[in-house]
Formats: C-alpha cells, sequence, structure tokens
C-alpha cells in the first residue's frame, strides 16, 4: 500500500477500528498501517481511563520485526495542542517503535459497571464515539446490544452505514470513510464524521419525549436543574452570618450588586479546585471534597468546591434580593447543544446571570474563582445555549454573545536602546478582556516568583539571543484589574554595514499562526474570540546610522486588519523612530468559502510581526 492523494490517501489508512459493547466490558479494536512520517499522528490516543486492562498492541515493520507493548507505561507522552492553537492541560499517548512505514494493531477492554450503565462509570451520564478520522478509515464497526436501555443517538452526513442484526446484538458499517482532517480554527462538531452517541435515560421524563421541544426542556428544567439548585440546601446560622457580612452595602443596581457580591464572596470563601500552591498546601483533602450543598459547611471553613461556589453564589443573591437567571452551555469541543435533541446531558457547564432578558444579562461563572464577571469562556462564546428564568423557571434557547475586538485588547510599548553589543530593551504590556484571562489562566495559581520565573522562561524562550533581567507580572489573581506585564532585558545584534532592529523583542503574535494549512477547506472557521493587539517601540538611531527604506502595511479584509509603520517621531529628538504595529480580528466564524481571505489575513499578520527595520550607515 502507497500513498495517494487522489484517492485521499495519506500518511496512514486504518485499515480497521471496532467498537464492541459487551455485558462485561467495551472492547476496542484499532489496526493502521502507517505510510510516512506524516502519518504517526494516526496512533495517537487519549489517556487510558484506570479501569482499562488486557492492553495488547504490537508495532510490525516491513521486515517481520515488531516491538511489543502491553502496558500504559510503555506509551510515550504528547501535550496536546488544540485546533486553536492553544497547548492543553491534557496528553496524549504514544505507542512505542513508530516509525514511517509500519503497521500498528492494538486493542484493549474496559469494564462496565453494570450498576452504573452500558458503559464504564468514568465516561459519566453521556459519551460519543467519533467513527473515522483525520486519515481514510477503510472499515469502522460499531456493534451495540439490540436491547440498550440507555438513549442512544447515531449521526452521519454523507454516508449511511451498513446496518445488520446478528444475535442480540444490532451491528453498523462503514467502509472507506474519507479523511477528515481536524484543519486549524475548527471546531470537531462542524466535522462530517459519524458520531455515535449514548446518555443515561431518565425516568421522570420519559414521557416528555415525544413532547415538543418547549415542553421537554420546561419538564427538564422543572424537574432536575430546580431542584438541583434549590433542593436540600444545608443553611443555617453561618450561612446567614456569611449573607451578613457579604451583603452589607453593596450596590442598589442589580448587575454592580452581583458583581461586587462575586468579588467579596471570592475573597472570604476559597475555591478548592482553584487554589493557589501556598493555599494548596493548608488545605485537606475533606475539605476540598465537601459536600457541594452543605453551604452552612462552606460557610464555616472558607472553602468550597467549584459546584459548591456556584451553588453558594446563587443562593447569596436571592439572599441580597436578586432572582438569577441560569445559563446552560456546552463547550464546542466537547458538544454542541441541540434544542431538538431531548438529553440533558448536553451542557458541560451552568452559568449564573443578572439581567432582564438572556442577550442583556451579565453571565457570571462562579466556579472559575479568577474570572472576571461577564467573561464568558471562548469555547461557549457564539454556542447555542438554554437560558432559565428562575423567577418562573421558564426556559429559552439562546445564542451566547460573542465579544467584539475592544473587548479583548492587548497593548505593548517597547523602549529600546540600540548599543555596540547589542539592543537593550524594556517592555510594558496592558491585557483586558480574555486576553487578561488567558494570562491570569497561567499564573494565577502560581506564587509571585513563579509567576515571574514563568515568564521569563517563556519570552526567553520565544526568541533566539533574546536574555531578560527583569520580568514581573502584576495583577494575575485580581480579575477587575488588567493584566500587567513588566520585562527588561538584552537581544545579541550582529555588526555590518546595515543594522536590522527587532523593534519588538520576545512579543507574541497576536493571534496563532499555523505552520502548514491544509489545500481545501470543508468546514466553517471559528476564531475562538475577537481582539485588539497594538504594539508601540521607540528608539533612538545609533551615531553613523540613518533610518532605511521603512515599510508599511495597512491591509483589510472581512477577517480585521494589519498595520505596521516606521518612522521618525512626529515630535520630540529628531533622532528617534517609532514603530507602530496594529491587528484587529474582527471576525469570529466564517464559512469555508472565506478560506482563502482567512489564509491571507494570517499571512499579512505573520509578516507584520516579523517585520524588521533596517538601519543604514550614514555616508
Amino acid at each position: 500500500m502507497k500513498e495517494d492523494r487522489e484517492k485521499g490517501i495519506s500518511g496512514a489508512v486504518v485499515l480497521e477500528e471496532r467498537v464492541h459493547f459487551r455485558p462485561e466490558f467495551l472492547e476496542y479494536v484499532r489496526r493502521v498501517r502507517i505510510l510516512s512520517e506524516a502519518g504517526k499522528d494516526s496512533m495517537e490516543y487519549a489517556s487510558f481511563p484506570a479501569e482499562a486492562t488486557e492492553i495488547d498492541g504490537r508495532t510490525v515493520y516491513r521486515d517481520g520485526r515488531s516491538v511489543v507493548f502491553n502496558s500504559r507505561k510503555d506509551f510515550q507522552e504528547k501535550p496536546v495542542v488544540s485546533a486553536n492553537g492553544e497547548e492543553l492541560k491534557r496528553i496524549r499517548l504514544v505507542p512505542p517503535g513508530l516509525s514511517g512505514d509500519c503497521v500498528v494493531e492494538l486493542k484493549w477492554k474496559e469494564p462496565v459497571d453494570p450498576d452504573w450503565g452500558p458503559m464504564p462509570r468514568s465516561y459519566g451520564y453521556m459519551h460519543w464515539w467519533r467513527l473515522g478520522g483525520p486519515y481514510m478509515t477503510q472499515l469502522s464497526v460499531l456493534e451495540v446490544p439490540i436491547k440498550l436501555y440507555w438513549a442512544q443517538m447515531i449521526q452521519y452526513q454523507s454516508q449511511e452505514p451498513k446496518i445488520e442484526y446478528r444475535g442480540d446484538s444490532k451491528i453498523y458499517t462503514f467502509q472507506n470513510l474519507p479523511a477528515m482532517t481536524e484543519p486549524p480554527y475548527s471546531s470537531e462538531f462542524a466535522r462530517d464524521v459519524p458520531r455515535f452517541t449514548l446518555y443515561a435515560p431518565l425516568s421522570f421524563l420519559s414521557e416528555y419525549n415525544q413532547k415538543p421541544h418547549q415542553e421537554y426542556w420546561k419538564a427538564a428544567v422543572e424537574f432536575f436543574y430546580k431542584p438541583y439548585f434549590e433542593n436540600g440546601m444545608r443553611k443555617s446560622s453561618a450561612f446567614g452570618r456569611l449573607l451578613s457580612e457579604l451583603s452589607s452595602g453593596l450596590p442598589d443596581e442589580p448587575r454592580a450588586k452581583a458583581i461586587e457580591l462575586f468579588y467579596r464572596l471570592n475573597a472570604r470563601v476559597k475555591n478548592a479546585h482553584h487554589l493557589t500552591k501556598s493555599e494548596e498546601a493548608g488545605v485537606s483533602r475533606k475539605e476540598k471534597l465537601a459536600e457541594v450543598k452543605n453551604l452552612e459547611e462552606a460557610a464555616l471553613r472558607g472553602y468550597a468546591s467549584a459546584a459548591g461556589m456556584r451553588l453558594l453564589y446563587y443562593h447569596l443573591l436571592k439572599g441580597v434580593g436578586i432572582q438569577p437567571r441560569i445559563a446552560l452551555v456546552a463547550d464546542r469541543d466537547r458538544w454542541q447543544f441541540r434544542y431538538s435533541v431531548h438529553n440533558i446531558f448536553q451542557f458541560t457547564d451552568e452559568l449564573i446571570g443578572v439581567g432582564t432578558d438572556p442577550a442583556s444579562t451579565i453571565w457570571i461563572d462562579p466556579a472559575a474563582r479568577f474570572t472576571k464577571p461577564g467573561q464568558v469562556d471562548p469555547d461557549y462564546q457564539g454556542t447555542w445555549a438554554l437560558a432559565v428564568d428562575t423567577k418562573d423557571w421558564s426556559v429559552a434557547s439562546f445564542q451566547v454573545p460573542a465579544d467584539s475586538e475592544a473587548s479583548n485588547q492587548a497593548r505593548f510599548d517597547f523602549q529600546l536602546s540600540l548599543e555596540d553589543e547589542g539592543d537593550q530593551f524594556s517592555m510594558a504590556a496592558r491585557y483586558t478582556g480574555y486576553l487578561a484571562q488567558r494570562e491570569r489562566n497561567r499564573y494565577a495559581l502560581l506564587d509571585q516568583k513563579e509567576q515571574d520565573r514563568l515568564l521569563k522562561e517563556r519570552l526567553e524562550g520565544q526568541l533566539k539571543g533574546l536574555s531578560l533581567r527583569e520580568a514581573a507580572v502584576e495583577n494575575a489573581r485580581i480579575p477587575h484589574e488588567p493584566v500587567l506585564i513588566k520585562v527588561a532585558g538584552s537581544l545579541e545584534q550582529e555588526s555590518g554595514r546595515h543594522r536590522v532592529v527587532r523593534p519588538f523583542p520576545g512579543m507574541e503574535s497576536p493571534i496563532w499562526i499555523p505552520d502548514a494549512f491544509p489545500e481545501q477547506r470543508k468546514v466553517p472557521i471559528q476564531i475562538p474570540y475577537r481582539r485588539t493587539w497594538e504594539a508601540v517601540s521607540r528608539f533612538r538611531l545609533p551615531k553613523g546610522f540613518k533610518l532605511g527604506e521603512a515599510p508599511s502595511m495597512d491591509l483589510g479584509n472581512v477577517f480585521g486588519q494589519v498595520q505596521w509603520t516606521a518612522a521618525p517621531a512626529p515630535s520630540g529628538a529628531p533622532d528617534e523612530v517609532v514603530v507602530r504595529f496594529r491587528v484587529t480580528v474582527t471576525t469570529h466564524t466564517a464559512s469555508s468559502g472565506q478560506y482563502e481571505y482567512f489564509k491571507t489575513f494570517l499571512s499579512w499578520v505573520d509578516r507584520a510581526r516579523r517585520q524588521t527595520v533596517t538601519l543604514e550607515r550614514a555616508s
């Protein structure tokens, strides 16, 4: 077998993949023919669950040699990078002995808990399987019991499966599934691949499954979410004292009141799932695992779980006279909420809101300790969600608003001193909106010295010859303030007839630039969030040098605008040069038909961020 791009065979071919539901376990089988180095990632796996058993694999070479592996510890670990270029806090497992010309065979079992359902307990109340993927799949087989008492759903678009019945099983077979790549800036659920989903049935909703959608979701909220938020709370004198303490002197306006209450709560009760390293040492496991509805204990101890913080905030809002809204949201990379699908396990998070309607409501995530109220995670922005008005527990489907480019800003000010031995520089950066939240996610749980050390290591690793003598992070734990970054250092300089100046040393790209792009694209473009990125650099010309011809850029299309200029300062010292770089990303989602415009826009950003200033020796 050889690569044949015309037939869609490139890198690797999945010869066979099987998922077989049995009464005692799930059995997985996978065989892959790797055809080149580029196809080695076809055998990467998410971490096996702890209960996985009978791992049996081998890597077979053309000459008959093989490498056998039968334990998780035989695999190598590799960090996961999302389709948006962000390194996730997850790893993938890579089998041993992979080469650009081999066959890899792997099978394993995962025991089923009969008291839980037809799949392992670790899968939760809902789980989905993707069939096929980035490489052509010759055979994909899903075998499930005919009498499967959990609800199931199989989805496919371009190819229908062959369905047959054998004994007690129903067998779905897909053949020659074309490769469905994961292009940069895409969402999992926009890709045309078959999926099989299982989710737990709920007896109290069974009579509503065939009713109109509005009736189903009204019942789901009435019988499931309302009891979760309202019933069984343990509140007594300690909770009363906490409410009295936190409510004193709050603003009258409801949104301002809710924001201030959020800040006061986080100062008084710590989220045990988001502890700093120094706090972690002083909290016992019992405190971390306190029962989520025991608000009395949370008030006494000063600690609550992430879910406990959400319930605590909800009831404190009610205590100060605010009837909150609830948004049931789904992470776009884990699930896509469909109002027409009667499955309450579609949601991955709950936000608490204050406002008169879903669109104008300020949404707050009480489970995210260092997040500014109103800052919604980009994984939810632009997705469909379910809004619940707890005044009457009515429901409505709505689209979570997406931030404008003005909401997420980064501003950099560089001062350069061009000396004979190299460029000395200082930089001050200011982040707001989600760009600030992204920095908090990096630094907030670290103590100050560790924050500064991580910043230094990150920036020095981005540019060869860069050395920092100072690096400081400010406001990483203060959600209502911009995150500030301050650094000072030097950059090595090569001597010559011309002197090349890097005006923005150590500054990362305003938007992720992939290493490569697929030739064609079939799925929509999904940019995590809009943003404005602006940088200004100032320096004086060294003696004996003049500013060479300075290119400029002022380009734009549907995705945004890129500007870059280098010119003498309009006022001040006659030998001062000012370099300006500005990027605005104005589009959140776009069709695949806009792909060429998107690649062009990213090429402009890439060219501008690498642009240097050339100084010539004066005659």
